[in-house]
Formats: structure tokens, sequence, C-alpha cells
């Protein structure tokens, strides 16, 4: 069905349009089940637990990846060229399971988590910005609409009922999940419209509506979110326009953030009160200091890549985080002490240096790049939710799939600088090929010359 890079080449126009278009409806399906919103709605709806036969669900990502691999293994090796750090990653992921305290499963979880990143690989480098946009404002449109059916004629499924009663979670099981997804469809609109202006038609009623389901989700993690997507969009756009206006925008973004970070400091109180939310941050601070004492009995490795959360079994290292809080959580609520609690140290480490790298690459391309429009906010929302939520290495999650999405994107543009041609003001005057008056460079005849003479000394007389 499909064809290497070189088959590709010799095959008629219209098999490398039809192929083409079977890859792009296995990436959409890829990314919906990426969303969980599938798993989540079954599970809300017919009452299955999440590990009750639905790992049928991740095996498209799995096929992805081997068509990436078998059909486009040099578009996965430049992605990893440009990506190193990811590469480094996935290394400190797979060693982990030598000293996993439940190895099979670390070994299923990393095979998962390898598959995500051979699909972002493969679809960084096979796909368009703007095909990747385009398909990804298709699908969060998509979800929107549903999520605003269910939550507007079956509250029961579309609202929560327990906790935060009333609030939208439309596919989701969480509100929390809602407002993450629609922060990253804003992020999506935004991009799209500074990648084609012509899209303007549905990407800002995309951001209308994601804006929308944001607010209502009532997650201030998310309102901040996507009020850090809008200043970084507006930053990105400030930057682009030359250095004045970077100064100034610079200058501002630096008041900002000091004056943000002097209020958490010193009024604390202040900020919880604005957001409407206790000092525990929805119990997250008791999740960490449980997840920190689990993390000091092994300090320096962890556990192993997926083997501690969702372990049933007495003797699993989680029982004494749930002894300790009296429920029990599906992660840390942070992707970094998630990453310690896991890979340890070397995971930690190699965690951040992607995300530095990520990041750094991403604001290296804002003067030539418009995918910077997408890959700045995007990092950055990424980097926000990380501390409060596991989204970065998550093995069946778009937050981890769009990270190094996000990352070779960046790499991919920031190095291939390319220096626009200086922008010409006034039409090209042509060189003017100069000569001598013809009657000076020609010389007159000494013969002619001699008669003119004699005819001015001898004029003719009248007769």
């Amino acid at each position: 069905m499909f064809q290497t890079d070189a088959q590709t080449m010799r095959q008629p126009a219209a098999v490398t349009s039809l192929l083409r278009w079977a890859e792009l409806l296995l990436f959409f399906i890829c990314s919906l089940i990426l969303t969980g919103a599938p798993v989540d709605f079954l599970v809300k709806t017919a009452g299955i637990a999440p590990t009750q036969g639905l790992g049928m669900f991740w095996i498209p990502l799995l096929v992805m990846a081997g068509v990436g691999l078998v059909f486009h293994p040099f578009k996965i090796l430049s992605a990893a060229w440009v990506a190193l750090p990811v590469v480094l990653l996935a290394g400190v992921i797979a060693a982990s399971a030598w000293w996993s305290v439940d190895r099979a499963q670390s070994v299923q979880q990393a095979l998962f988590f390898f598959a995500s990143i051979a699909s972002a690989f493969y679809v960084a480098k096979r796909f368009s910005l703007r095909e990747i946009l385009n398909l990804m404002a298709l699908l969060f449109a998509g979800l929107a609409l549903v999520s605003i059916v269910l939550a507007l004629f079956m509250p029961r499924i579309g609202m929560m009922q327990d906790i935060h009663v009333g609030a939208w979670s439309g596919v989701w099981i969480d509100k929390n999940s809602l407002g993450q997804f629609y922060v990253l469809g804003f992020s999506i609109a935004l991009g799209r419209l500074a990648e084609n202006p012509h899209s303007w038609l549905t990407s800002l009623p995309l951001a209308l509506l994601s804006i929308g389901l944001v607010l209502l989700s009532t997650s201030k993690t998310s309102l901040v979110g996507l009020i850090l997507v809008l200043a970084l969009g507006l930053g990105v756009f400030f930057l682009r326009r030359g250095p004045v206006f970077a100064m100034i925008f610079g200058w501002i973004a630096t008041m900002l953030a000091v004056g943000a970070m002097a209020i958490l400091i010193f009024a604390p109180g202040l900020v919880f009160d604005l957001l409407q939310r206790d000092a525990t941050l929805t119990s997250r601070t008791k999740i960490w200091a449980a997840t920190e004492r689990l993390i000091e009995q092994r300090p320096v490795k962890g556990y192993g890549f997926g083997a501690v959360w969702g372990q049933t079994s007495a003797s699993a290292p989680v029982v004494m985080v749930h002894q300790n809080l009296g429920f029990k959580p599906v992660n840390a609520h942070s992707s970094w002490m998630d990453a310690r609690l896991e890979i340890g140290v070397p995971g930690a480490a190699a965690l951040a240096l992607m995300m530095m790298f990520g990041l750094g690459m991403a604001l290296w391309s804002i003067p030539w790049s418009r995918s910077a429009y997408w890959t700045v906010p995007g990092l950055a929302v990424l980097l926000q939710t990380s501390f409060v939520e596991s989204v970065l290495i998550d093995s069946h999650g778009t937050g981890s799939f769009l990270f190094i999405l996000f990352t070779v994107l960046a790499a991919s543009s920031g190095r291939n600088k390319r220096v626009a041609p200086r922008r010409q003001t006034t039409a090209p005057v042509q060189a003017q090929n100069w000569q001598m008056p013809h009657h000076i460079a020609v010389p007159v005849p000494a013969s002619l010359l001699s008669q003119r003479l004699y005819n001015i000394s001898h004029p003719a007389r009248p007769y």
C-alpha cells in the first residue's frame, strides 16, 4: 500500500496522491486515539475500566510508526539527527527497563513511547506544516462540536457529576483534560492563521471555540495556559517585526514576569484567591509529598519507566502512596516528579535537556520561520502544564507526541536558516553604454575639410 521514497518518485501522480491521503488518514486516526477521547468516552458511557480490552485502541499508533520506519526510514533518521536530545531521552527510557521493578511493564510502556517518537519523527518530516495544522484543526474542531453537544444535551456525560459539579468535561472524563486540549486547540488556530492568513474563516471559529471550552471547563491551569499562548503569539509577531519591536516586547515581558514572580513569592494567597483554589492545588501538594517519599527510596535510577502507577500488587511501591493519601492517583501530577520517580536523575536531566533544546531552537527560528507561531507557544504551554500534570513522558498521550513533534519542527526550522533577499524599493536602473557624440567620435577627412575651408573663403557670387 505504501511506497518508499525512491518508489514514490517513479509512480504516477494519481497513485502518489492516493497514498498520501491514506497516510494523512492514518495520522488523523492516530491523533484522535492519542487525545484519549475514544477511551474516555467508552469509560464514561459504558462503565468500562480503562484496562479492560482497550489496548487495541493503540494498535494504529504502532502501525503509523511501522509505516514510517519501513517506508520512510531516511526521514526518521533525518528527524533523529536534528533532534538528538529526543534520542537521548529514548535511550534512558530503554535503559530503565534493566533495573525496573516490573520489567515486562516497562518494556511494554517503552514500546508505545518509542512508537510515539517514531510517529512524531515521521509526521514532522513526511507532511508539510500546513497539512499538519489543517488536520489537527479538523480533529480539534470535531471534538469541540461533540463536546458541546454532550454538555448541552447529555449533561450526565458532558459535565462533571462528582467533583467540580457542572464543569464541562466534554468527551473526556476530567474537566482539566478538556481545558488542556483546547489550550492546544487555540495554539493550533493561531499557528494555522499565521501560516496561512487565508484560513481565517475557519481558524477564527476554532480559536473562539477553544476559548469558550477553556472557560467552561473552569480549569485555572488551562486559563493561565490560554493567556500564555496568546501572549507568546503576540511576542512572536513583534519579534518578527525587527529589533526595535523586539526590544520593546522584551522589556514589557521582563517587567510582567518579575511582577508575577514577586506576587507569587510575597503574596501567594492573592493568587489562590484569584484562581479560587486552595493552597494544596486540589490535593496536588499532598500527592507530591507522598511521591517524594517514594523517590527517596530509589533516588538515582528510579523504579523503571511505567512501572509505578496502575500497579495492583500488594507489594507494589505505589501502595505506600495510596496508604498515605487515602485515594489512588493515576500519576504524580507533575512530569518532572514522574520522570524522577520512573527514570531517575538521568531521565529528569534528559527531559530537561530536551525541553531546553526545543525551546531554544523554537526561539532561534522566529525570524525566518512561521512555524514559530505554533512551536513557541506550544512548547511553552506544555512546559507550564508539566509542573502540575504528567504530560511530557506519557506513553499514550497527545502531550508527549506534540512535545516531540514541536521539538523536531523547531530544530528543522532552526537549522535550515535562510536569509531572505533584500527587498528592492525602486525599479532597477540599467547601466548606460556611454558613447561620444557622432560629430566628435568620427574624424573629418582632410580633403573634405580643405573643401569646406575653401567654400568659406571664396563664397559664390550671384550673377
